[in-house]
């Protein structure tokens, strides 16, 4: 490349910087003063506020919301708002607490006109909402709603003071709400997976589900708490559980919450199916201080949409939950595939012995741990295997017990059978405490094993994989 055309080129490259830091520099000026101008306008709009009212909410006993289709009278009974006429009622507190503070804290976005020759230019002649509030002092406080700005998503309003102002959409709607709106939704409990330690389900349709959480459980033998889920009903025995399958279906139990509230009288209940709760869903938890709790939903018939009528046990009120909430709490599609495939994983680490019989032979796995301590006083365990009271290599001894342990069930026993006549295979556990694990495998047909893991006969093994197992390990 000549002197001339590097030159050019350095040109052209400084001419592009050049450009292109401009545009970033208009960028950011750009930012700058659209950030100012929208601030300005804030300010503006802050200025030109008119503050309506403002006293204190608490002193509002009285307050009425008229419109084209709903008429409320509330009245406050010590620190409880009720519905006049209706005072059971079982009224939100928190949505009238703030349509008290709305007009008691009423600000406009600005002022239109005083003293309008024609208010039904502004649809305050037959206002669309007129709210209305009376203090312990008897003084009293209006603000009528009319038509929406036309160019605006405000509303005009007036007080008593003849003066047109732009009210807030946020204030009307405070008020624009249906009796069904006001209902006091109750809230869900507060449960985490990790908190729950019993879920039950009964269900006419769908049968019924039961797990249940023991740190100690005593089918979990593993020494190490890996087992701490099991489920029972539906079982000869309780079975654990696989705990990655738990750890999904405990998410399904966390939730309890109604999209609306439906009715609240005790006899109403019949009618959406709630006497006779075609499903139950209980939960047994602890709370954040760790007390246990429990809580309990009816689940009756649906409306016209599938969603569900459900009332929390011991309340009046009926509520209405989404069909897809309710469904996955209690529709189970395949109650086996939650449970664990192992029958008696135990760590090695809390085994010393494991004597095998099996098509007449016998063989013993033995693991020797010595504790040798040092000059600095740390003490190291020193393991030996052996196979046959022959010193085995560490890692094919580790591979074999594996396979002992892995060995899993192929179905759960739902009826109690017989098991009878000497086993085909009989695993013995000689645990670090000088505890036995027993683990029998019995004929059960021409596919099957029994398995009886400690007296008890939970489930059914593969009768192939089992005659596989104990051939390799015979020839070894």
């Amino acid at each position: 490349m000549n002197k001339k055309k590097k030159k050019n080129t350095i040109t052209i490259i400084l001419l592009l910087l050049v450009l292109i830091l401009s545009g970033i520099g208009y960028g950011m000026l750009k930012s700058h003063n659209n950030r100012v101008e929208r601030e300005k306008a804030e300010k503006e709009a802050e200025d030109n506020s008119v503050m309506l009212n403002d006293f204190e909410a608490d002193s509002i006993v009285n307050l009425t919301v008229t419109s084209k289709d709903e008429n409320f009278a509330f009245v406050k009974e010590g620190d409880t708002w009720i519905l006049q006429g209706e005072e059971d009622y079982p009224l939100s507190q928190s949505k009238l607490t703030s349509m008290a503070a709305g007009i008691a804290k009423l600000s406009a976005t600005r002022m239109v006109v005083e003293n309008p020759e024609d208010l039904s230019e502004y649809g305050l002649n037959q206002p669309s909402i007129l709210i209305k509030a009376v203090t312990t002092e008897g003084k009293e406080y209006s603000l009528q709603i009319g038509d929406k700005l036309p160019t605006d998503t405000d509303y005009f309003g007036t007080t008593s003071d003849d003066t047109v102002y732009v009210i807030p959409m946020a204030t009307r709607t405070k008020y624009a709400v249906t009796k069904e709106e006001l209902f006091d939704v109750e809230s869900s409990p507060s449960i985490t997976a990790d908190n729950i330690r019993e879920v039950k389900v009964t269900s006419q349709s769908y049968g019924d589900f039961h797990m249940e959480y023991d740190e100690n459980n005593p089918t979990d033998y593993s020494g190490m708490g890996t087992y701490p889920w099991f489920m029972k009903d539906g079982y000869v025995n309780p079975i654990n559980m696989d705990n990655t399958m738990t750890s999904e279906i405990l998410s399904n139990y966390t939730v309890f919450s109604f999209s609306k509230g439906i009715d609240y009288k005790a006899e109403n209940q019949k009618k959406y199916g709630l006497t006779n709760p075609r499903a139950k869903v209980f939960v047994r938890y602890l709370s954040t201080e760790g007390e246990e709790k429990t809580y309990t939903l009816l689940i009756g018939d649906t409306d016209s949409d599938g969603n569900y009528y459900v009332s929390p046990e011991g309340s009046n009120r009926t509520y209405l939950m989404p069909k897809d909430a309710v469904e996955k709490k209690i529709i189970i599609e395949d109650k086996d595939s939650l449970l664990s495939k192992f029958t008696h994983m135990i760590n090695i680490s809390n085994v010393e012995k494991v004597l095998l019989s099996a098509s007449g032979e016998n063989k013993v796995y033995e693991i020797k741990r010595t504790d040798n301590t040092d000059s600095d006083g740390k003490t190291t365990t020193t393991e030996t295997f052996f196979v046959d009271g022959e010193e085995a290599d560490e890692t094919e001894f580790r591979s074999i017990y594996q396979q002992m342990i892995g060995l899993k069930m192929a179905e759960p026993l739902k009826e109690a059978v017989t098991v009878a006549g000497d086993s085909v295979v009989t695993l013995t556990l000689v645990k670090t405490d000088g505890k036995e694990l027993i683990v029998e495998y019995h004929p059960y047909n021409a596919e099957r094993y029994t398995v009886t893991v400690d007296g008890k006969t939970s489930v059914l093994a593969d009768k192939a994989e089992i005659d596989d197992f104990v051939k390799t390990i015979l020839s070894k």
